[in-house]
């Protein structure tokens, strides 16, 4: 085999996936614009709509709140809300259930009594969980309700000449002891696996159907095999190829997504989870040697999915075959590879590193807080190369079937 032949293969069919408008909207457009308004976008959305939700007048339904008037009037102090009395709760709950009002608060008819003699009673606050608005109102409302159970106990406590301390000698003080750096890394474990898998898959899918079974539309692959090249040198060649696209792929979404997340810093608390400002965003930043693993870790998934994908396309009829042939691989690794993204472990078992994409998934989480754990990077290291072993052998395989290449 002379690399000769391999790199015309290669350079040919680069330029034929640079002239389809498709595969390069699939390419540039798809990860470079979808990705960071997936990701940062709904965030900001979702931040932008609790805001709007925030302003926006709301109407509150009272309920028995006039035997307790400090109560009322605290409930009252809340803005941007109309308030209206009612004494049938049962038909309050329907107002609400039919979108006739936002929420509503019920007292107990004997809640002044209660509260008198030091009892408890039970204030219920009645909304719509698919209301941002209503959802918006049942906080502030609750916040109302807390503040005026606390100035009961204050008062309580003053009867008996207690102070609050000796009531909550032990309040607890949350710490976090994770850095920034650390933040940003659980933060991105969420969705740099998933986006690396998915557009490993996705970004060189056209081009691999587009040189595997759309030469046999075209009935193109016959005057391929007349040329001296041989069957492997054609392969590889065509790997090559389909591996370039979905490397520069994958490589164009994460990028997008670093500077989405460079220039609208993610808080703290996630997307949309408050104003972000220099002390409370997360830190995304990645340490050459995690750079490097990731990118190696990349190109052994892109290669094993280009082959896998090539060999399939190859092996279909058509360019339509070839994609319900390829769909059911893409859904079949997606899942397992979302529960793992998903699932949050500290010391997983080093048998998870022997399934693939799996041992992707994890490894990803502890290079994106920089922890280097050599034995799960060699135990992944070798099943991927096993799998980017097989796939090829899998590719080239059909490439020398007769059979395979010119059926009908």
């Amino acid at each position: 085999m002379t690399w000769g032949p391999v790199k015309s293969v290669w350079a040919k069919e680069l330029r034929d996936t640079v002239r389809d408008r498709r595969t390069l909207l699939v390419m540039i457009i798809m990860p470079v614009v979808l990705t960071p308004l997936l990701i940062v976008g709904s965030g900001f959305l979702m931040k932008s709509q609790i805001a709007a939700a925030q302003k926006a007048q709301k109407k509150c339904i009272l309920v028995g709140t006039e035997r307790t008037p400090k109560l009322d009037a605290e409930l009252r102090k809340v803005e941007k809300m109309e308030f209206q009395t009612a004494s049938n709760a049962e038909k309050v709950q329907a107002q609400i259930r039919d979108g006739e009002a936002h929420v509503a608060v019920l007292v107990e008819g004997d809640a002044a009594e209660k509260l008198e003699r030091g009892d408890k009673t039970t204030v219920t606050i009645v909304f719509k969980g698919t209301q941002m608005a209503s959802q918006t109102a049942f906080r502030d409302l609750s916040d109302r309700v807390e503040e005026y159970a606390k100035a009961v106990v204050i008062e309580r406590l003053k009867k008996k000449g207690l102070r609050e301390e000796e009531i909550e000698p032990l309040p607890v003080k949350g710490e976090n002891v994770a850095t920034k750096q650390e933040m940003g890394g659980y933060f991105l474990g969420f969705i740099v696996p998933m986006l690396v898998l998915t557009w490993s898959i996705v970004g060189g899918m056209y081009t691999a159907m587009d040189v595997s079974a759309g030469e046999k539309e075209r009935n193109t692959l016959e005057a391929l095999f007349l040329t001296p090249a041989s069957r492997l040198e054609l392969t590889l060649g065509k790997l090559m190829a389909v591996s370039t696209i979905g490397f520069v792929t994958m490589i164009a979404a994460l990028g997008s997504m670093y500077l989405a997340f460079r220039w609208f810093p993610i808080p703290a608390g996630g997307a949309g989870g408050g104003a972000a400002s220099a002390k409370d965003v997360v830190a995304l930043q990645l340490s050459p040697l995690a750079t490097l693993l990731m990118l190696g870790l990349s190109m052994l998934l892109v290669i094993t999915f280009s082959s896998l994908m090539l060999g399939l396309g190859i092996f279909a009829r058509s360019v339509k075959e070839a994609q319900n042939l390829i769909m059911p691989v893409y859904m079949g690794v997606l899942i397992p590879v979302m529960i793992a993204s998903l699932v949050e472990s500290d010391n997983p078992s080093i048998t998870l590193f022997a399934i693939p994409g799996v041992n992707a998934v994890l490894l990803f989480k502890e290079f994106l807080r920089n922890q280097y754990v050599w034995p799960h990077i060699g135990v992944t290291a070798l099943t991927l190369t096993a799998c980017v072993g097989a796939s090829i052998a899998f590719t080239l395989f059909n490439f020398r079937r007769e059979t395979v290449l010119f059926k009908s």
